[in-house]
């Protein structure tokens, strides 16, 4: 499984009281608390501080932080704190909210759960000043591309309405379009292709109609979920963490209990593709939800750090291994991340572990070959193989290969080059 990251810490001790201090960072710091740690409470508080603290930069965090509470709230089963008429009541807090104080007042609306919001956020897309634009569309964005507005058709309706909205200006059209790509809302392409915007705007319009043709291929290779809805600020991951190598027929997928799964027909009809920017990441990159989790493209750096998570944590029985007895599951899973593998030798390694918790010794043999034939072969490689060997009843070729990891291994301290020293004492 992947490492755990250490969990965040609140930086003032009552973010309440926080808010009532004279120092500008101070009362900053209170609003990213609030943003990891506040709950629905708090949202009355967050409202007032939005619309009327002196210094700007916390208006904008105390939006920030009201809507940030409030993506945690979409899902089930965090979506059932609050009822939709505790919801449409959450709206009181709003009359008199000019958005030309702070634009963050969309993001909140977004956040709340109530499809009709969407005629508010449009308003704020038509306003003649270009920040409430701006905050308009980031509002837009943050509202469709949640898990739980996935397949509502009405809502892609009224979205793809506003492509031919004529009080639009033409910043406001370029941003609606790139929304209706970044959700992959291909009704939109029609009235796209239509649209014929100057400079700038028109630019952004046709980067949208590339990332239509991006969503278009098949769905391959590896993913990984952190198990929050797409926008949701948390601390903790409601779902648990996951991770998936996709190729036509399914994907084998590891899921929030450690353990691996093949799913037959994996990338289905219920597939939503997505182009995002993930919280905490810089840039967007292509994404997808089913069943109401949001996967993001891994890289090979993501799938080689949870291959080598995963491996190092497997307890390998070398004689079980010999004797075909294992986990029964691995032997596909090992099957399916081959080719997806690079020429680092790590990766190599860690599956040779995978192939040999699933039963499979040749097919560990392989792989460790393949680590030893790799880029930067770990020292522990030659351990594991003389592992594989002696299991196999190979006393001299497992010898060689302790001798080797002794020679290779930087670290005399490591576990595995104290146990090489043992086997060949003995």
């Amino acid at each position: 499984m992947a490492k755990k990251s250490k969990a965040p810490k609140p930086e003032t001790d009552d973010p309440v009281a926080a808010l009532n201090n004279k120092s500008i960072h101070v009362r900053s710091a209170a609003a990213r608390d609030f943003s990891k740690f506040g709950t629905t409470e708090h949202l009355e508080v967050l409202v007032r501080y939005a619309h009327s603290d002196r210094s700007p930069a916390v208006r904008l965090g105390c939006a920030a932080a009201a809507s940030d509470i409030l993506s945690r709230c979409r899902l089930s089963p965090a979506s059932e704190a609050l009822s939709i008429d505790e919801r449409r009541a959450l709206l009181g807090l709003f009359r008199g909210f000019d958005p030309a104080v702070n634009s963050g007042l969309f993001p909140i609306l977004a956040c709340l759960g109530l499809p009709e919001l969407i005629t508010r956020i449009a308003a704020g897309l038509r306003d003649p000043r270009g920040d409430v634009r701006l905050g308009g569309a980031v509002g837009l964005l943050r509202m469709v591309s949640s898990a739980s507005v996935a397949g509502d058709d009405l809502i892609e309706a009224r979205v793809v309405a506003l492509l031919s909205d004529r009080r639009m200006k033409p910043d406001a059209l370029a941003a609606v379009a790139a929304v209706c790509a970044a959700v992959n809302y291909t009704s939109a392409l029609p009235a796209l292709r239509s649209l014929d915007l100057p400079g700038t705007h028109g630019e952004v319009v046709d980067t949208a109609m590339e990332t239509f043709e991006r969503l278009q291929g098949p769905l391959l290779g590896s993913w990984y979920s952190d198990g929050r809805d797409a926008g949701e600020v948390n601390p903790a991951s409601p779902q648990g963490s996951s991770f998936a190598v996709i190729d036509s027929d399914g994907a084998v997928v590891l899921g929030a209990d450690g353990t691996w799964q093949w799913v037959e027909g994996f990338a289905g009809a219920d597939i939503r593709r997505m182009f995002i920017r993930k919280v905490g990441e810089p840039t967007a990159g292509p994404a997808f939800q089913r069943q109401n989790r949001t996967w993001y493209m891994a890289g090979s750096e993501r799938f080689k750090a949870q291959l080598e998570a995963y491996a190092a944590a497997l307890d390998v029985d070398w004689a079980a291994a010999a004797r075909g007895e294992g986990i029964a599951v691995l032997k596909t899973v090992t099957a399916k991340l081959r080719p997806h593998l690079s020429e680092a030798g790590t990766m190599w390694r860690d599956l040779a572990l995978l192939c040999a918790a699933g039963g499979d010794l040749p097919g560990a043999m392989v792989a460790l070959q393949g680590s030893i034939d790799g880029k930067r072969t770990p020292a522990d490689a030659w351990f594991y193989l003389g592992e594989a060997r002696a299991a196999q009843g190979d006393a001299a070729g497992a010898r060689q290969a302790w001798q080797m990891c002794l020679s290779k291994a930087r670290s005399k301290k490591a576990e595995y080059v104290k146990l090489a020293g043992e086997r060949l004492a003995t």
